[in-house]
């Protein structure tokens, strides 16, 4: 699993496409990259918002299309957007009208302490199963859900969940895919109550909801759009505070 280092030394390879230095090959994002965004907005009614400035973070945000359109969205609706990676990804994007944060969640102390309650939408897109390697998952998940305001938005989206993988391999219609995939005729090895080692299952994608409930928020479990690149095997969660 890459780590923020990892990212770093990819943002930095001029031979790379935008994508490739967010970790993505070709046939994972590609010309589906550009649906990404438009799904993420559907999903914020926040970020939709017209009537009135709205104040933005991307947490990991990368280089790639779907940073480059949220930059172009905060800036046709006037909301203030703040962006978040290290310096090699941010040096990426194009200059516009927005702030830089270079820092890695949640190892950014200061910058925690004089913003919380202060967004109406945190978006973390691709991150959470890097963070899940790495790092401490509820910590990190803590300190973003004390940045929100009352009825601000924490999606975490694109979040890979071994246990819908294996539901939708052991489909009809998903051992198709795999070997359309594969270019092989054979069927894909499914094996149910196993142990899967440092991989996020339903168990914690339902803890996580579980737990921002009990701390007094909303939660809700997103299905992914059929045109987004790996749908078949990733969800989305939205955390939004009371």
């Amino acid at each position: 699993m890459l780590s923020f280092d990892d990212f770093k030394n990819l943002a930095k390879d001029d031979k790379l496409a935008s994508y490739e230095k967010v970790g993505f090959g070709q046939k994972h994002r590609g010309d589906l990259e550009r649906n990404i965004f438009p799904s993420v907005l559907s999903n914020l009614s926040n970020l939709r918002e017209r009537e009135r400035e709205r104040v933005i973070l991307d947490v990991g945000c990368g280089c790639s299309l779907p940073a480059v359109d949220m930059i172009e969205h905060c800036k046709k609706l006037g909301h203030k957007l703040v962006m978040m990676d290290s310096k090699e990804q941010l040096d990426n994007l194009p200059v516009e009208n927005y702030e830089k944060v270079i820092a890695q969640f949640p190892e950014c102390q200061d910058f925690i302490e004089s913003n919380k309650n202060s967004f109406d939408v945190i978006l973390v897109y691709s991150v959470l199963h890097h963070v899940f390697f790495h790092q401490n998952v509820f910590r990190f998940l803590d300190n973003l859900v004390c940045l929100l305001k009352s009825q601000g938005e924490l999606l975490v989206a694109d979040i890979p969940n071994i246990s819908k993988k294996k539901r939708f391999l052991a489909s009809e219609y998903g051992a198709a895919y795999h070997k359309s995939w594969s270019g092989t005729d054979e069927n894909p090895v499914v094996e149910w109550n196993s142990l899967d080692m440092l991989q996020m299952d339903d168990s914690f994608i339902f803890s996580i909801l579980a737990r921002y409930r009990n701390m007094g928020c909303e939660t809700y479990l997103l299905p992914q759009a059929n045109n987004l690149p790996m749908s078949n095997t990733r969800e989305d969660i939205l955390i939004k505070r009371n």
